[in-house]
């Protein structure tokens, strides 16, 4: 062996456990990537079953969230109509109140027009009354007078046939009864 092969044999020896520490380290990358695959497997495995978790819960999130936004809808429009019913309803009322206070303003004035007519009413009527009262005073009054002059009619034939019958005579009382009295 002469020494120039002694560098050489050093050289290749050098390379040689160069080469197998290279083997080893690259071995050991080999492990620890098969290492870090199977790790990094498990958790996207893990992180896959944490989204797929996270998408069914947004999933019934997004579900339950249509379902108030339809029943908001649902109580918007009923909302809605019901508003249209309470108006209409109001200015049924508000029809119904102005005709009622129109119809209690007619009654006040009908009511006041009634007290202002009543005493013309009642005078009226008094004076009817008394003009009635003077037609049968005036009657009566009529009637008194008729009796008067007929009992003075009577009164005056009584007297007449009183003084006649004082002064008659046998003949003459059968002359005054066949004959018609005088009047």
């Amino acid at each position: 062996a002469s020494p120039a092969a002694d560098p050489a044999v050093s050289a290749t020896t050098d390379l040689e456990k160069e080469l197998a520490e290279t083997r080893e380290a690259l071995e050991a990358t080999k492990r620890s990537l098969a290492t870090s695959k199977a790790a990094a497997g498990r958790a996207a495995g893990e992180a896959m079953l944490v989204a797929g978790k996270r998408e069914e819960k947004l999933r019934a999130d997004l579900a339950t969230a249509a379902a108030n936004l339809a029943a908001a809808r649902e109580d918007v429009t009923a909302a809605r109509v019901a508003s249209h019913e309470a108006d209409r309803a109001r200015g049924a009322l508000e029809k119904a109140l102005a005709a009622s206070e129109a119809a209690a303003t007619a009654a006040a004035a009908a009511r006041e027009r009634a007290a202002a007519a009543a005493p013309d009413a009642a005078a009226m009527e008094a004076m009817r009354r008394e003009e009635s009262l003077r037609a049968e005073l005036n009657d009566v009054a009529a009637e008194l007078d008729d009796a008067r002059a007929e009992t003075a009619r009577t009164a005056a034939r009584a007297e007449s046939r009183a003084s006649a019958s004082s002064s008659v005579t046998p003949c003459s009382l059968r002359s005054a009864t066949t004959s018609p009295p005088h009047d």
